[in-house]
């Protein structure tokens, strides 16, 4: 009985060891199996929104506000916000997460926000940071999209990779 337990432990132990090695696979053929390749004019719109994008909108409110975006290659998104009051003085936010394309639909994954040098993680479960946009105009210098839920339009230029907003007095 004793013999049993052990060899049934062993061979436990072995089959964990077995599924925490995971096999990655390298043919692009087995990972898009199951999905038609991605068409050419959707890799060129994904490739065009890389890069850094300055925006600005009146909020309801009539404050200010402005953004900067960063699109990575590799899917991660940076957002500099910056909004104004009527005296000028502002308060900033950055948000950090994830974006992507799909046929029209410009959309991004909140995952932290940061605010005063404090990384506020968000809930994931939480839809108000999930968003989708309908793109409705997207050139190598003017991205213009409507976000599906509120219906709000929103511009930005295309800028320097090296651009950041400029330091302003706070007041």
């Amino acid at each position: 009985m004793v013999r049993l337990r052990s060899l049934s432990m062993v061979m436990c132990f072995a089959f964990l060891i077995g599924c925490s090695s995971v096999r990655v696979a390298t043919n692009p053929s087995t990972i898009r199996a199951y999905k038609p390749d991605t068409p050419e004019s959707a890799k060129k719109l994904r490739a065009t929104l890389v890069g850094k994008w300055l925006g600005q909108a009146v909020t309801d409110d009539g404050r200010i506000r402005k953004w900067m975006s960063e699109k990575r290659a590799d899917g991660s998104l940076k957002i500099h916000f910056r909004t104004y009051n009527k005296d000028g003085e502002y308060e900033e936010q950055f948000e950090v997460g994830l974006w992507g394309v799909s046929g029209p639909i410009y959309f991004t994954i909140i995952r932290a926000v940061i605010v005063n040098a404090m990384v506020n993680p968000i809930d994931p479960t939480d839809p108000y940071f999930y968003d989708a946009y309908e793109i409705i105009k997207l050139t190598g210098q003017e991205f213009e999209c409507r976000e599906v839920t509120t219906g709000d339009t929103y511009k930005a230029k295309k800028v320097a990779d090296d651009f950041e907003l400029p330091e302003e007095k706070r007041s």
